[in-house]
């Protein structure tokens, strides 16, 4: 059994990110249990400088999870999602030993693995652009002449802390 967090939809612009803890069973069939997501991303730095409200109460997180939330966050519907920082109690050694063992069935469980690199830069939208071109159709249809600025993208994306990362 893990926790998920179910983040309510968005109040508003200036709205504060509610959510609450619900309980899900790894074990169950696939068609009995709801599905999740699952979040794949660094914790940054360890300035937690945002709260957000869970069961009615203020919870620190971090800059780059809050940034995600917002961004993830839905107008019209809760969505179901496994952040280990959050469903994972961090002050208790004995719940972090079991669970994160689990880790692996947990990623594999979710119906949706979401990878946060971070906010958008400037850039980003250009990167991912020019990748997924670059990976369109046969590598022989064409050559690619590519501009330096599309080299710096692709570079500054792939600079990001994810990518040098060390996963369990």
């Amino acid at each position: 059994e893990i926790r998920l967090l179910r983040i309510e939809p968005r109040g508003g612009p200036s709205a504060e990110i509610r959510a609450s803890l619900v309980k899900y069973n790894l074990q169950g069939r696939p068609n009995d249990v709801t599905s999740f997501q699952a979040l794949s991303y660094t914790w940054g730095h360890n300035s937690f400088a945002h709260n957000i409200i869970i069961n009615g109460v203020k919870l620190p997180v971090a800059d780059n999870l809050y940034s995600f939330l917002q961004h993830r966050q839905e107008t019209n519907q809760c969505i179901d999602i496994w952040i280990d920082a959050i469903c994972i109690n961090q002050n208790d050694l004995l719940e972090k030993n079991h669970q994160i063992p689990m880790m692996n069935m947990i990623y594999g469980r979710a119906s949706e693995l979401i990878i946060w690199l971070g906010p958008p830069s400037f850039d980003s939208e250009l990167a991912i652009q020019s990748i997924l071109e670059m990976g369109s159709g046969s590598p022989y249809d064409k050559l690619f002449t590519v501009e330096n600025d599309v080299w710096q993208a692709i570079q500054s994306l792939f600079e990001r802390p994810w990518w040098k990362r060390i996963w369990i």
